[in-house]
């Protein structure tokens, strides 16, 4: 079973680090959950619980994740790879509405989904317009088909800095990794740049 870890947004203090399948949230939490997003096979709300099925049958349930019927949450998912690279599972948008679709946004640490002085850090939204526009960063991808004797980078980008979206959603801007490949997507997942 995958090892996962809860970690509290208020005092930013590990809760529970367990290699069960069921984890209950108390209070608004990070869940970190040791698992290749290659390996999910679905994600689904069931009640206040939130279900994780992995290709080979295991079930994760995180008891009391959701706060009814809707999606909404205190509480953030993260898959950690075996990479060590961080992907942060979104269910709503910053305004609190349902999704279409389940989005997974890379991030560095978890700490900008924890709360700071009591309330969500601004900086967790700064990937929210990523999201919600469908932004993808990738490093080093395999468009580049040369042979080559150096070793390939498995070294996530950092997190783009001064990211920041036209009041008419028409231009992106920011600060990345240079050679990082980005691809912007509508809310329906349509490549649009």
């Amino acid at each position: 079973m995958s090892e996962i870890r809860v970690v509290s947004k208020e005092s930013h203090e590990t809760l529970e680090t367990t290699t069960k399948d069921t984890v209950s949230i108390s209070e608004a939490s990070v869940v970190l959950i040791k698992v290749n997003k290659d390996d999910v096979s679905e994600i689904k709300q069931d009640g206040r619980n939130a279900i994780i099925t992995l290709k080979n049958g295991e079930q994760i349930v995180i008891v009391n994740f959701f706060k009814g019927g809707d999606y909404s949450t205190d509480n953030s998912l993260v898959f950690e790879d075996n990479e060590h690279k961080l992907l942060w599972v979104q269910f709503t948008d910053s305004n609190g509405a349902l999704l279409e679709n389940i989005t997974f946004s890379y991030i560095d640490k978890i700490e900008p989904l924890l709360y700071q002085d009591g309330v969500a850090s601004p900086w967790a939204w700064l990937s929210v317009p990523l999201t919600a526009a469908g932004i993808l960063w990738w490093a080093n991808n395999d468009d580049d088909k040369s042979s080559s004797t150096q070793p390939k980078d498995t070294t996530p980008p950092a997190a783009p800095t001064d990211v920041a979206v036209s009041e008419d959603g028409t231009t992106v801007t920011g600060k990345g990794e240079p050679g990082t490949k980005v691809i912007i997507k509508d809310e329906d997942g349509n490549v649009i740049g």
